[in-house]
């Protein structure tokens, strides 16, 4: 990839920011999860679930105590860790991913725009001192890297809305899911390993909704009634809520190198280094 004065971003009508250092142009990694990785759920104060809620990954708690829940709720390919040493160390180390997260340059930011309707590709995404909200769909386009980051920094809180749906794109695995109902259960869910979300304050996901990545928030994570989660919960000092919901903790396989399109940000858009990074921003509707 050729860094040649810059690389522009256009972030919408006669709106663009021109990044004045390589970092802002280049790809990025994934934080150090550790001990963390092992986690599908983990609470600060406390992890409390309603229903028949169903994880796959370790479920822990520290330096609160309580797990509660479970039964009905069930912990597949895991264990409840109520603040033992796992658990204790899973936190240290979910600390320091977080601010690997918050020390990454930001690539674009999306400040005042709702992430539903948007096409991203792989890249830090950033809402400095802002909210992050999603409603309909957001569209991950992988561009056939199945190692492809996604990092997103959100200043304060993380909603997304009832019903809401982040869908994969191109991720290098499996065909692509066009045309693919975003309710239909019975196709294969195509997923990403490297989706994070570093939250300041808490998160809240939408009832039936489709969640993907790993969320690091230094307060509470609020998921609601049926949410398909694919991805970790990782709250420092909240507690973790669940409510019949679906945690599927994505198992990552090690980084291989990828020699494919030149890295970009957006549908159609040109290489780095070399011109305009574009967001598709046509409206989207998960059915």
């Amino acid at each position: 990839m050729v860094y040649d004065k810059g690389c522009t971003v256009r972030l919408g009508e006669n709106q663009r920011h021109t990044a004045r250092e390589r970092a802002e142009c280049s790809p990025t990694t994934p934080p150090p999860l550790g001990k963390a990785g092992e986690f599908a759920v983990l609470g600060g104060s406390a992890v409390k679930s309603t229903g028949e809620t169903v994880v796959n990954g370790e479920v822990g708690v520290h330096s609160g105590t309580g797990v509660t829940g479970f039964p009905p709720g069930k912990v597949n390919n895991g264990q409840i860790h109520p603040a033992d040493d796992l658990a204790e160390q899973a936190q240290k180390v979910a600390v320091k991913a977080y601010d690997d997260l918050v020390a990454k340059v930001c690539n674009v930011s999306l400040a005042g725009q709702n992430l539903g309707g948007l096409t991203l590709t792989p890249g830090v995404y950033c809402f400095p001192s802002a909210v992050a909200q999603l409603t309909g769909e957001l569209v991950l386009d992988a561009q056939g890297d199945p190692n492809a980051v996604f990092a997103f920094q959100v200043g304060t809180t993380l909603t997304t809305a009832d019903k809401s749906w982040i869908r994969v794109k191109d991720d290098g695995q499996q065909a692509d899911d066009k045309g693919q109902p975003a309710d239909d259960k019975n196709k294969k869910k195509s997923t990403l390993c490297h989706v994070y979300w570093q939250v300041a304050n808490s998160a809240s996901l939408g009832k039936e909704s489709h969640f993907l990545g790993n969320i690091l928030a230094v307060g509470g994570i609020d998921i609601a009634n049926k949410t398909d989660m694919v991805g970790r919960a990782l709250a420092r000092t909240g507690q973790v809520t669940l409510d019949a919901d679906t945690i599927d903790r994505v198992s990552c396989v090690p980084l291989i190198p990828y020699y494919g399109q030149a890295a970009v940000i957006g549908a159609g858009a040109i290489a780095i280094g070399a011109g305009i990074v574009e967001i598709d921003k046509k409206p989207k509707s998960p059915n």
